[in-house]
């Protein structure tokens, strides 16, 4: 399909879709679930990991105050503090309600800029001298007047005020992305963890550990490095997994995601919902086995869907 038609479709199709959304969360849910999986969503009996994610978002996450709290990019920076995390938090440069106020003369060399709002509406800045502000100023306005909570059915998004954040560079002692350590959690206790290595600006290695660290063998559709060889145990496990205990031991599901450079144990963001929940694991399995590993029954056992 001609591409300005396929965005003009998309652009005519965008408001009825957020009104969908809006008015009937539980079948755009549904629809989305069915197009990703070709499987239709067990709401009444879920099992899958895939199946309680969209549960928790729809009865117990949507439209709950601490849950806005913990996703808003700015306002969890407070949740962690009073949780007695504080020192794991990067350091803020600067929070701005509008792309308009950012002062970007002063900003400094290497920086990371975030809006509260939302996903992947990132603008990492290793080197202002190459960076084209006019393109990065297009991109931050067009994020700030989304709505991302309708587009992705993530309700947990839209009582958020948009802002933007601007918060000192990460970089790993090779001078390249650092690692991610991503601990899945139920009610404090760590599930499983997902490791993220050789980032790049379109690619990422994912690999799976329980844990105790052992490498498990599956994928979620990106490049693993295939073994618990190739990664080291960080010595700074049990710490993080400590810290990890402490920030997810009221949510059935939170996703704790820390950064480890130079000894130093550093706090990404809490995620409630990977992959908007729609995440495809291989083998298929694995949606199954995951999804055993956080019993909330007692969260739905009193709901009617």
């Amino acid at each position: 399909m001609n591409k300005k038609i396929n965005k003009t479709i998309k652009f005519l199709i965008r408001p009825a879709w957020r009104w969908y959304a809006k008015v009937s969360p539980v079948q755009a849910s549904k629809v989305l679930y069915k197009k990703h999986f070709g499987r239709k969503l067990n709401l009444e009996n879920p099992r899958l990991y895939s199946e309680k994610l969209q549960w928790l978002k729809l009865y117990r996450y949507s439209h709950n105050p601490t849950i806005t709290q913990c996703v808003d990019k700015f306002a969890v920076r407070e949740y962690i503090t009073e949780h007695g995390c504080g020192s794991l938090l990067n350091g803020l440069i600067g929070c701005w309600d509008s792309v308009d106020e950012i002062p970007w003369s002063s900003l400094p060399q290497k920086f990371a800029l975030k809006c509260t709002h939302g996903c992947h509406y990132n603008i990492i800045c290793n080197d202002k001298d190459k960076l084209n502000i006019e393109e990065a100023k297009q991109k931050l306005s067009k994020w700030m007047s989304s709505r991302y909570g309708y587009d992705a059915v993530e309700m947990i998004y839209d009582d958020i005020k948009p802002r933007i954040i601007c918060e000192e560079y990460i970089s790993s002692t090779e001078g390249s992305y650092p690692v991610d350590y991503k601990f899945s959690c139920s009610y404090g206790e760590t599930k499983f963890i997902n490791v993220n290595t050789e980032r790049t600006d379109n690619t990422v290695n994912v690999d799976y550990f329980t844990p105790d660290w052992k490498w498990i063998p599956v994928s979620d559709g990106l490049h693993n490095s295939l073994g618990q060889n190739k990664i080291k145990r960080p010595n700074e496990l049990d710490e993080m997994i400590a810290y990890a205990k402490i920030l997810s031991a009221d949510f059935p599901f939170c996703r704790v995601d820390f950064y480890c450079e130079n000894d130093k144990i550093m706090i990404g963001e809490l995620t409630f919902l990977p992959s908007g929940g729609l995440k495809h694991f291989d083998p298929q399995s694995y949606d199954l086995e995951f999804g055993a590993l956080f019993p909330i029954e007692r969260e739905y056992s009193n709901v009617k869907n």
